[in-house]
């Protein structure tokens, strides 16, 4: 068991040790530590709780479009984000000048009842342990690891008490899930297991980053792409030069 008070080196201990022969049970167990290591956003009492997060690429557009699409389909969407990443989210969303993501957990709250939909830092306050041990990771050659990218993903929907648990899997060379479909589906299969374990309910998918499948890459860039699939969904007319048609390289593994 590893807390807010473990140092740097029982971190790193403990995470190897999950790397190298967790099984389920060692991956739910570094989770839980992760996600109690701070404050929980109390959303489970506001109605059914969604999110689909995405193991990341320069073009992927998931975390940014699938929250309007739960919201409107009547769920709540406590986002806890992670900023650094290529073109996440959270990083494209910061780049429109105002956004503000750093709230405390009565602030996100309110903000869910509000609009459904509050995307947010965790600021030191959620899951500290998780961000703690990111860094370490990195530090020491753990990033890729899919084991502790899953206990990662999982401790912020447990922090966030997201019980609908999305995944866009990314799957490429530089995927920290697996390089290709057969490796990033065993990863995928042990992610919806733990995150079953745990009481949530998972949904899996795979799709190709090996190309990108839209042309708009990188922070703001994905906020003008953004801005066309809106422009799109408010006018019966579809401007011929973007597609509104679903990937064909996108599949269903889970």
């Amino acid at each position: 068991m590893i807390s807010n008070s473990s140092t740097d080196a029982e971190l790193i201990s403990a995470a190897r040790a999950v790397a190298d022969i967790g099984k389920v049970e060692d991956i739910c167990a570094l989770t839980r530590d992760l996600a109690e290591s701070g404050a929980t956003v109390e959303s489970a009492s506001l109605g059914s709780t969604a999110d689909v997060a995405s193991t990341g690429s320069p073009f992927s557009l998931t975390t940014l479009i699938c929250p309007l699409l739960l919201v409107a389909s009547g769920h709540i969407v406590p986002k806890l984000g992670v900023p650094g990443r290529p073109a996440g989210g959270i990083d494209c969303l910061l780049q429109i000048p105002g956004y503000r993501a750093d709230f405390g957990t009565e602030e996100v709250i309110r903000i869910l009842k509000q609009c459904g939909y509050a995307h947010f830092l965790a600021a030191g306050r959620i899951a500290p342990l998780d961000a703690r041990l990111f860094v370490l990771r990195q530090a020491n050659g753990l990033q890729a690891v899919p084991k502790l990218a899953i206990a990662s993903i999982l401790s912020k929907k447990l922090a966030a008490q997201v019980v609908n648990v999305g995944l866009d899997v990314r799957v490429a060379p530089w995927g920290n899930f697996g390089a290709d479909f057969a490796a990033a589906e065993v990863t995928a299969r042990t992610f919806a297991e733990c995150a079953s374990a745990l009481g949530l309910l998972p949904y899996v998918f795979l799709s190709d980053a090996t190309t990108p499948y839209q042309p708009y890459l990188g922070r703001a860039e994905s906020l003008v792409a953004m801005v066309k699939i809106l422009d799109c969904w408010g006018s019966p007319k579809i401007d011929p030069g973007f597609s509104s048609k679903i990937d064909p390289r996108f599949s269903c593994a889970v």
